[in-house]
């Protein structure tokens, strides 16, 4: 959860609308601005976090240093949170971030990623299109992807828009926001999957696009169209997530 909140933080120091593209000269400057295993590519520093958040995380100095000991013997672990912790880091060490249907043929044999194993669906969570939803749906991408072996990608609603955490080179695209109908279709498709569109929305542009979705994360107005999706058993009712939002003005203060 961190990694996606460090990179929230760092994007709304700008003016909105943000963009998490960054471009460089050398990769010098991409592994101080983003994290050590970005490169500069054609202009632009590449996602450090391609292959996994956490497990970028893990290989650096500051979290090698800090559990240090996960190569020790387990009987000099003092309690059973530490043995857990050291037990999830070589597990995330192990191996990257399972495959998702936007991942290349080529992907896992690449390393960028690890092939499903858990005969489970794919989880495609709609990002709206404001950027505290797209922090949400990143940390659940990472939660889905590396914590729980479970392919996800985000749904932006719109064709050519992405939001995807584990892009190669930091897209961050708006879409469209509360597009309910995304609900109807991954309710519709043969198993729930909705990567079964993925071959029709390659040729699609504007309006063929066809929006497909299992979760959104953050909801501000309830629409005539999700309550419909409500009634019909399409889409469940939604629940808090325990943070507050808040609208407002503010003015700062200037000295003098």
């Amino acid at each position: 959860m961190l990694c996606a909140s460090t990179i929230f933080l760092s994007i709304i120091s700008f003016s909105l609308p943000a963009h998490a593209v960054v471009p460089c000269n050398d990769t010098g400057t991409c592994e101080e601005l983003l994290w050590k295993g970005s490169n500069c590519r054609d202009g632009f520093c590449t996602n450090p976090f391609e292959r996994g958040c956490l497990k970028a995380m893990l290989e650096s100095d500051v979290y090698s240093q800090k559990y240090s000991r996960q190569s020790a013997d387990d009987s000099n672990i003092n309690s059973g949170d530490e043995l857990d912790m050291q037990t999830w880091r070589r597990r995330l060490l192990s191996a990257p971030r399972t495959c998702n249907s936007e991942d290349g043929p080529q992907a896992a044999e690449q390393g960028l990623c690890s092939e499903n194993v858990n005969d489970y669906a794919e989880v495609r969570l709609s990002s709206q299109n404001w950027e505290s939803a797209f922090v949400l749906s990143w940390m659940m991408q990472i939660i889905y992807s590396e914590l729980l072996g479970v392919p996800s990608t985000i749904e932006t609603g719109e064709f050519d828009k992405n939001v995807n955490f584990y892009d190669e080179t930091n897209r961050m695209d708006y879409g469209k926001a509360n597009k309910y109908e995304m609900f109807q279709r991954a309710y519709d498709a043969v198993g729930g999957d909705c990567s079964i569109y993925n071959e029709a929305n390659k040729d699609a542009s504007g309006d063929d696009y066809i929006p497909c979705a299992h979760a959104v994360m953050e909801v501000w107005a309830t629409s005539v169209e999700l309550l419909d999706a409500q009634k019909k058993g399409v889409a469940e009712p939604g629940q808090f997530m325990g943070i507050n939002g808040v609208k407002g003005w503010h003015s700062k203060s200037c000295p003098g």
